[in-house]
Protein backbone atom coordinates (compact mmCIF):
# COMPACT_ATOMS: atom_id res chain seq x y z
CA UNK A 1 0.00 0.00 0.00
CA UNK A 2 1.44 3.87 -0.96
CA UNK A 3 1.76 6.12 2.09
CA UNK A 4 -0.14 9.01 2.01
CA UNK A 5 0.94 10.55 4.93
CA UNK A 6 3.16 13.52 5.72
CA UNK A 7 3.78 11.80 9.03
CA UNK A 8 6.41 8.93 8.99
CA UNK A 9 5.67 5.57 11.19
CA UNK A 10 7.44 3.23 13.04
CA UNK A 11 7.22 -0.45 11.74
CA UNK A 12 3.69 -1.93 12.65
CA UNK A 13 2.88 1.93 13.89
CA UNK A 14 0.24 4.02 11.59
CA UNK A 15 -2.42 7.19 12.72
CA UNK A 16 -4.29 4.27 14.25
CA UNK A 17 -1.95 4.08 16.56
CA UNK A 18 -2.17 7.64 18.07
CA UNK A 19 -6.00 8.42 17.40
CA UNK A 20 -7.81 8.65 21.25
CA UNK A 21 -11.13 8.65 20.83
CA UNK A 22 -12.10 10.09 24.07
CA UNK A 23 -9.93 13.66 23.39
CA UNK A 24 -12.30 16.54 23.91
CA UNK A 25 -10.60 20.48 22.69
CA UNK A 26 -11.57 23.15 24.42
CA UNK A 27 -11.72 26.66 22.95
CA UNK A 28 -11.32 29.67 24.43
CA UNK A 29 -14.46 31.12 22.86
CA UNK A 30 -16.41 28.52 25.23
CA UNK A 31 -16.91 28.37 29.34
CA UNK A 32 -13.49 27.60 31.01
CA UNK A 33 -13.78 24.27 32.81
CA UNK A 34 -11.34 22.74 35.13
CA UNK A 35 -10.35 18.96 35.98
CA UNK A 36 -11.16 19.90 39.54
CA UNK A 37 -12.69 22.54 42.10
CA UNK A 38 -8.81 22.80 43.86
CA UNK A 39 -6.76 23.18 40.10
CA UNK A 40 -9.90 26.27 39.17
CA UNK A 41 -8.84 27.49 42.83
CA UNK A 42 -5.14 27.31 41.78
CA UNK A 43 -5.92 28.78 38.70
CA UNK A 44 -7.38 31.93 40.03
CA UNK A 45 -5.31 32.20 42.29
CA UNK A 46 -1.72 32.47 39.58
CA UNK A 47 -4.06 34.08 36.86
CA UNK A 48 -5.62 37.23 38.50
CA UNK A 49 -8.28 37.23 35.52
CA UNK A 50 -5.70 36.46 32.88
CA UNK A 51 -7.91 34.84 30.60
CA UNK A 52 -5.07 33.07 28.78
CA UNK A 53 -3.48 32.01 32.25
CA UNK A 54 -6.34 30.72 32.67
CA UNK A 55 -7.04 28.94 29.56
CA UNK A 56 -3.66 27.29 29.63
CA UNK A 57 -4.23 25.93 33.04
CA UNK A 58 -6.93 24.47 32.52
CA UNK A 59 -6.30 23.18 28.98
CA UNK A 60 -2.89 21.03 30.84
CA UNK A 61 -3.69 20.74 34.03
CA UNK A 62 -0.08 22.43 34.65
CA UNK A 63 -0.14 25.89 36.69
CA UNK A 64 3.79 26.68 35.43
CA UNK A 65 1.98 26.68 31.99
CA UNK A 66 -0.34 29.00 33.18
CA UNK A 67 2.13 31.24 35.46
CA UNK A 68 4.62 31.40 32.13
CA UNK A 69 1.41 32.48 30.22
CA UNK A 70 0.89 35.22 32.84
CA UNK A 71 4.72 36.03 32.85
CA UNK A 72 4.94 36.50 29.20
CA UNK A 73 1.91 38.78 29.02
CA UNK A 74 3.05 41.16 31.61
CA UNK A 75 6.53 41.42 30.20
CA UNK A 76 5.18 41.88 26.07
CA UNK A 77 2.40 44.54 28.02
CA UNK A 78 5.60 46.53 29.96
CA UNK A 79 7.26 46.71 26.61
CA UNK A 80 4.82 47.63 24.49
CA UNK A 81 4.57 50.66 27.03
CA UNK A 82 7.85 51.23 26.52
CA UNK A 83 8.04 51.26 23.05
CA UNK A 84 5.00 53.94 23.12
CA UNK A 85 6.85 56.07 25.38
CA UNK A 86 9.82 55.86 23.04
CA UNK A 87 7.68 56.81 19.65
CA UNK A 88 5.86 59.47 21.89
CA UNK A 89 9.67 60.59 23.23
CA UNK A 90 10.81 60.88 19.66
CA UNK A 91 7.35 62.15 17.80
CA UNK A 92 7.63 65.31 20.57
CA UNK A 93 11.44 65.84 19.80
CA UNK A 94 10.52 65.82 16.22
CA UNK A 95 7.59 68.54 16.14
CA UNK A 96 9.76 70.38 18.54
CA UNK A 97 12.91 70.35 15.93
CA UNK A 98 15.34 68.65 18.38
CA UNK A 99 17.29 65.87 17.69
Amino acid sequence: MLNTSLFTYDPGEDVNTFKNESFEPIFLDENITFASDALRQQAEAICQGDVNCLFDIASTGDTAVGESTKQTAVQLESESEELRKLKLNIKTKIEMGLS
